[in-house]
This record gives C-alpha cells, structure tokens and sequence, in this order.
C-alpha cells in the first residue's frame, strides 16, 4: 500500500516509507520515559538501524500495518492495526510530539485507520488497550466512538482499560459526522 490515508489535519504514511528525519523522531518518540510509561514499557535502546530493521520485519508478517502520523508534512507519531485477523485487530496509537498533545491529532489520526481498518481490511471490530491513568488517550478513544468493555489489573499496578469499536458503532458516528 503506497498512497497516504488522510482526515482532518492528519496524513498516515506506511512506517516503510518515511525518511531519515522522521525515523529519527520515531526513535526520540520510543526513547522518551513519559511515553514509554503512558505504554506501558521501558524506553527502546536500540539503535536507529536496527528499530527500522525491526518495523521493517514487523511490516512483513501482515498481521500489522504500522503508519506515521504526519501534519503539514510533519512527523508527529506513529499509529497501527495489529493482531489482524479474519475480522478483528487491536490499535496502538503514539503523538511523540508534545506540541500535539491534547489538540485532537490522535483523534483525527484514529478515525483515519478506523476508516482504513473497516473500508479497505473489512474488519468487523477494533480493539485497545491503555491505562487508566493515560486521560488524554481515554478521552481521544472515548470521541471517536470507542467504548469500554472491562477493567483489569492484570497483576500490575495500573489499571487497564479494554475498549472497542464495531463497525456498526463507526458507521454511526461516521453518518453523524457527516450530517446523514
């Protein structure tokens, strides 16, 4: 898939096609403790050339579609559908850059792959996982039409949050969007 995927502010390229600069803000964006805490893991270390092999290969194994999220030709974070199968995947979503935080990039960036995921995948539902203490992420699922379907602990100590999205439930709110 070479074309770009488009809503709102928001442009999604294939993570195989961004250049040199935007890989460098991938790997800041995986490197930065706050964010790495508001995911849930520790910060990457590996050198650039090997985080870009490492997507590379992920790319391959089609059972994910990984996307810069670009503004005004920016790179501004990276989004994707993972764990695709027959009718169903998860979403995971990263604005790296802070200026963009809390301004609805996510959102606009969200409904981009909603529109992807069931108009050219035809996937049936979309699923994701944050933490309860992640509000602005909560609050950008939670407007596009996610709602929540359990709360864990998981054994750790945060809470996660599962959320999903039907088809059905984007259709609406796509139709409400749209005046229909």
């Amino acid at each position: 898939m070479g074309s770009k995927i488009a809503f709102a502010r928001v442009k999604l390229m294939p993570i195989t096609e961004i250049d040199k600069q935007a890989w460098r803000r991938v790997r800041n964006h995986f490197r930065d403790p706050e964010i790495a805490y508001l995911n849930g893991t520790k910060p990457n270390r590996l050198p650039l050339w090997l985080l870009r092999r490492s997507f590379r290969v992920d790319s391959r194994l089609g059972d994910r579609k990984t996307f810069g999220i670009f503004h005004n030709d920016e790179y501004i974070g990276a989004i994707e559908l993972y764990d695709i199968s027959k009718d169903r995947c998860t979403l995971g979503i990263i604005i790296g850059e802070r200026e963009y935080w809390g301004r609805g990039f996510g959102s606009e960036a969200i409904i981009a792959l909603l529109e992807y995921a069931f108009s050219e995948l035809n996937l049936k539902q979309v699923y994701l996982r944050t933490f309860f203490d992640n509000k602005r992420a909560i609050a950008a699922f939670h407007k596009v039409g996610f709602r929540e379907i359990r709360r864990m602990n998981e054994g750790k100590e945060r809470l996660r949050i599962h959320m999903k999205i039907t088809r059905e439930q984007y259709d609406e709110i796509r139709n409400y969007r749209a005046g229909n």
